[in-house]
């Protein structure tokens, strides 16, 4: 039985409702290439068969819902830091997931991405795929998302600074991005490639290789998807998955 939410509508395989939630349906793409990634990543590197999922910014919850029912995962971990959107996932969790089938196939959180992070480092709790879909710059988590994710898994990030990506602020481009961003025609590459950029960077500070598996932009939506590794100097590694 859905609750006092009437704006159901569908994506993928998920009935869901956005309620009061920031929700972009034109970024729908780059959920839908997550799936794909979630999926070939199962098949072809997940040692133990077992996907397991961090969604740190969840929003109303409609990519976990896709990732336990498009991509198989057998465990996410669901956060969303506003407390007060709670009632909205449970609701789109209960519409879409059998309850005798996924029980204990994913965990509800309401705290701040960085504070998950480190809850599963400290529990020694690595994750197959970490989802960043935060607003602006995704550097306040970046760095210590690398701290949850598995050798070998995957970190997809986004940014959604246009004006900083863009040239139009080029003090906080090298303030997040440690670049100094200019405006000319191509600042949409300019935006994937601060962000692949800004993920190597934090990467190597921890003795850690980071590699670009796909990138999408969407106005000025940014993703991208990186694969975690340990780092190895002067080596090539082939993204073919």
């Amino acid at each position: 039985m859905h609750s006092c939410n009437t704006d159901w509508q569908t994506e993928g395989a998920a009935h869901f409702s956005t309620g009061s939630a920031f929700f972009r349906a034109s970024s729908q793409i780059g959920r839908d290439l997550a799936i794909l990634a979630a999926l070939a990543y199962k098949r072809r590197s997940v040692e133990d068969g077992q996907l397991r999922i961090m969604e740190a910014m969840a929003g109303c919850g409609v990519r976990a819902v896709r990732y336990l029912l498009e991509a198989e995962a057998d465990y996410v971990w669901v956060n969303e830091g506003n407390e007060k959107l709670s009632e909205l996932i449970q609701d789109n969790l209960r519409a879409n997931l059998d309850s005798r089938l996924f029980t204990d196939r994913y965990r509800l959180t309401h705290q701040n991405a960085n504070a998950i992070f480190f809850e599963a480092y400290l529990r020694q709790d690595f994750y197959d795929l970490i989802d960043i879909d935060s607003f602006g710059s995704p550097m306040p988590a970046l760095g210590n998302s690398l701290w949850a994710v598995k050798l070998g898994g995957l970190l997809y990030l986004t940014s959604t600074d246009g004006r900083t990506t863009s040239g139009r602020a080029p003090d906080s481009s090298l303030r997040f991005y440690s670049a100094y961003a200019r405006a000319h025609p191509a600042v949409h590459e300019q935006g994937l490639r601060l962000l692949i950029g800004l993920a190597v960077q934090q990467a190597a500070a921890r003795g850690l290789g980071a590699w670009p598996v796909f990138s999408w932009y969407h106005g000025e939506v940014n993703r991208v998807m990186i694969r975690v590794t340990r780092r190895q100097p002067g080596s090539v590694i082939a993204m073919d998955f």
